[in-house]
């Protein structure tokens, strides 16, 4: 074997191996993507999940502030009364 042969065949050995190795590495990038994504999905999904209960939180408290006291909440403040003297 002269070193052109030998050249050559380390060549083609080379892209052998490369073409082998392309497709596990191939599908363990393309799993790492799903991982990330689904990470990346997870973080989105409890952002969202926090922030509508932060504004449901927030919601029940405006609701909670701007309804008008019930009939009971009424009658059941002191009344205010009014002392009047008379003049003698």
């Amino acid at each position: 074997m002269d070193g052109n042969n030998i050249h050559l065949l380390r060549e083609d050995l080379t892209k052998e191996f490369y073409a082998l190795a392309k497709s596990p590495t191939t599908e363990i990038e393309h799993l790492l993507e799903d991982f990330n994504d689904d990470q990346m999905l997870f973080r989105l999904e409890a952002k969202a999940y926090e922030h509508e209960r932060l504004h449901a939180e927030c919601q029940a408290t405006i609701a909670t502030q701007n309804t008008a006291p019930t009939t009971e909440e009424r009658t059941s403040e002191p009344a205010t009364t009014t002392h009047t003297t008379e003049a003698r």
